[in-house]
């Protein structure tokens, strides 16, 4: 089974439903995910929904929205999308997966005291339904589950999770279907709080003792994080937690690479304080000279690497970042050292830790390997799709499959770098990736510093028309030409590349 199935009732996710949902398509499940809010505004109030592994449905399909309290309309309608579907894989989306399930029909329990629950050695487990997988013919007769439900449906019961009674009497019905504990929801309840507060988990609460995270994180395949114990009782989320251990398992696969020369505290400001601001860590940062390398070192603000003095110029750190840096063996996000934040064609900030792994996602379903966003911000000529054309990526943020079995790409320009990797790319891979509905914010042209920033204007000028020259050249002016930009308030006129967007490698022409 490859499919996820879940509801989401409110109009945005909130970070625990971000997070379980990040950890399936982390594991190649795509996601139909069911809401009863209007379909456009979901998609757009929720970057993760941007993946393509996620199916945005309307939940009315399946079962009509009720005035009903969430929850009693939440458990109906699972009960009729699992009696719909012999086929289905039901998960609550505060279940965090840690490996892929089973193939096979259970349903998940939690460790419990209540009379009648199951017994297990010296302990109880009473199901639940974080986690039903209904893979081979039905679990239960669900047509007669929601007939009693139905039947009971006031709000008194509701309250009192009658729903949950009637489910659990008729699966007791079913024990061998029953899983332990420890696999799906090794976590009890009464160390919810413990989950957003401790490293771990320590002692024994009415009667139930628990492992250790390392042990859940090494044997289990799921953790339920308890999300509306976590809503109703507020708990304080600790930096150390076992929480924030396990939120930072499903965002990170790469490393954040920043080029900069003499600009400590643009950096500092600018596209550092946006990484902190989505919790984003794996920061290296590059520079260039001894005195760099000693000034960036004293404010401990991430990795810093002297890169070896041979390595000249934009393009010549950019190579070495990608083909040389010794740890680079995860994909890498080339950031500029001047970037304020993202934003989006509906002019909202993009939540950079959930869009950064959904952009990988998407270069691998591509066979791609080189992506990015367009430079410029203008909401206007914005669109909410991708694009795998010759059109332009900024160097601004630049996405990097690594993969060593492919032909090296390499430059040496110190001007135009970021036109010769889109080129260079597009030529050897067949395509390069852009995501045409967000772009950053900068004010490079108003910091100090950068890593050009070393020479003369006219020995600038020469250099760039040379180079411009090599990259036509060695391209063809089919896919790459050169233009005037006009003076204007922000500097001279200058040169610059045109890329054709039209160009068809293949049978080197306009399509």
């Amino acid at each position: 089974m490859e499919i996820i199935s879940a509801l989401w009732i409110q109009d945005k996710l909130d970070e625990h439903s971000e997070i379980c949902i990040q950890s399936w398509l982390n594991l190649n499940y795509s996601v139909d995910l069911y809401t009863y809010s209007s379909l456009k505004d979901f998609k757009n109030n929720n970057n993760i929904c941007l993946n393509f592994k996620i199916n945005v449905l309307d939940a009315n399909i399946i079962l009509k929205k009720t005035e009903s309290d969430f929850l009693p309309q939440s458990d109906l309608f699972r009960f009729h999308l699992l009696n719909k579907s012999s086929k289905c894989l039901w998960i609550d989306t505060d279940m965090f997966l840690l490996k892929r399930l089973p193939i096979t029909n259970f349903v998940s329990s939690e460790h419990s005291n209540q009379t009648g629950a199951f017994k297990t050695t010296n302990r109880t487990k009473t199901p639940n339904i974080g986690i039903i997988s209904q893979i081979s013919g039905k679990l239960l007769d669900w047509d007669k589950i929601i007939k009693k439900c139905e039947k009971n449906n006031t709000k008194q019961n509701s309250n009192n999770n009658n729903f949950m009674k009637i489910y659990q009497k008729e699966m007791m019905t079913k024990p061998n279907l029953v899983s332990e504990p420890e696999l799906y929801c090794p976590i009890s309840w009464c160390y919810a709080k413990e989950i957003y507060t401790e490293k771990d988990i320590i002692g024994t609460k009415y009667g139930i003792d628990q492992h250790n995270i390392d042990w859940i994180l090494n044997n289990s395949f799921s953790i339920h994080l308890w999300r509306n114990l976590y809503r109703t009782k507020k708990y304080e989320i600790k930096q150390d937690s076992i929480y924030s251990r396990v939120k930072n398992l499903v965002y990170q696969d790469y490393n954040i690479c920043i080029p900069s020369y003499n600009r400590l505290i643009g950096i500092q400001t600018k596209t550092l304080e946006m990484l902190k601001k989505y919790n984003i860590n794996k920061i290296n940062i590059f520079v260039s000279t001894p005195k760099d390398y000693e000034d960036y070192k004293k404010e401990n603000i991430g990795n810093i690497i002297l890169v070896p003095s041979n390595y000249n110029g934009i393009g010549a750190v950019r190579d070495y970042i990608i083909n040389k840096w010794g740890p680079n063996k995860s994909n890498i996000i080339m950031i500029d050292d001047d970037i304020e934040k993202v934003i989006s064609k509906e002019n909202t900030e993009v939540d950079l830790k959930i869009f950064f792994p959904q952009f990988f996602n998407k270069l691998e379903q591509m066979d791609l390997f080189f992506g990015g966003l367009p430079l410029c911000a203008n909401r206007f000529f914005m669109k909410n799709d991708w694009s795998n054309n010759l059109k332009y990526i900024s160097g601004a943020i630049q996405f990097v499959r690594v993969d060593y079995s492919r032909e090296e790409i390499s430059s040496h320009y110190r001007h135009f770098e970021d036109y010769f990797y889109n080129l260079a790319y597009f030529m050897r891979d067949g395509g390069i990736l852009r995501w045409n509905g967000s772009a950053p914010i900068t004010k490079n042209y108003n910091l100090v510093g950068g890593i050009c920033d070393e020479m003369g204007s006219l020995e600038k000028r020469l250099d760039c028309e040379k180079i411009a020259d090599e990259i036509i050249d060695k391209f063809g002016n089919k896919s790459v030409s050169k233009y005037w930009k006009k003076k204007s308030a922000r500097g001279p006129a200058c040169l610059n590349l045109r890329l054709n967007s039209h160009y068809n490698k293949k049978n080197n022409k306009k399509k």
